[in-house]
Order: C-alpha cells, then structure tokens, then sequence
C-alpha cells in the first residue's frame, strides 16, 4: 500500500479501526529525529535542572512575598519582618537570580529546538 495523506497518524488509525488493516509504517525521517534526541540529551539535562532552579527560587520569591504581604496587612504575627529593608533585599537578590536563569534558559530552549523538525 502507498500511503498518501496529510496527517499520518490520523489516516493510518482510521485505516485500522475502520477497515481493521494491519499497518507498518517506514518513516526514515524519524532516524534523524531519534539521533538528535539522542545527541541533545546532556543539554536537554542542563536545561532541565536550571528550570528546576528557577522553580525553586520563584516558589522561594513568592512564598517571601506573600509573608511579607500578609506581615504588612496585620494578618501575621511574624517577628521575622523587624527588617523590612532587609527583606526588599532578599527579594530583589531572589528576582535578579530568577532573571539571570531567564537569561541562560531562553537561548537554551531557542538551540535545543532547532535539531528537530
């Protein structure tokens, strides 16, 4: 059977549920995806665990954040906020932090891309 069509995985699941065929499909251009999968795994890796850090530092910012908030509002009781310009600190350093990843993983996910199609 010579397969012509416009989306694969549609066409070939129609032939199978409908007409109950048995279907092989040779796609060569999926070799050279697998191989840059392959090859993109130890920066795939990296990007993983700066978005991590980045995760971390936000749920850490925003955490901060909402105390301070609920501390100014009279909704805690926290004695940890005597040091409200230290705490402004503390987020300014945390958002520095979380652009400087930014910075790092947008042209990260822009390279792991382009060995795909």
């Amino acid at each position: 059977v010579l397969y012509v069509g416009d989306h694969i995985y549609t066409d070939a699941a129609l032939a199978k549920i409908n007409f109950r065929w048995r279907t092989a499909l040779i796609i060569r251009e999926l070799e050279e995806e697998i191989d840059s999968l392959a090859l993109g795994r130890p920066h795939r890796d990296q990007l993983k665990e700066m978005m991590n850090k980045k995760e971390l530092v936000g749920d850490v910012f925003n955490q901060l954040r909402l105390a301070r908030q609920r501390f100014v509002a009279g909704h805690n009781n926290l004695q940890s906020f005597d040091d409200e310009d230290g705490v402004n600190e503390t987020l300014a350093q945390l958002l520095m932090v979380m652009e400087a990843l930014d910075e790092s993983i947008g042209p990260m996910l822009e390279q792991d891309g382009q060995h795909f199609n």
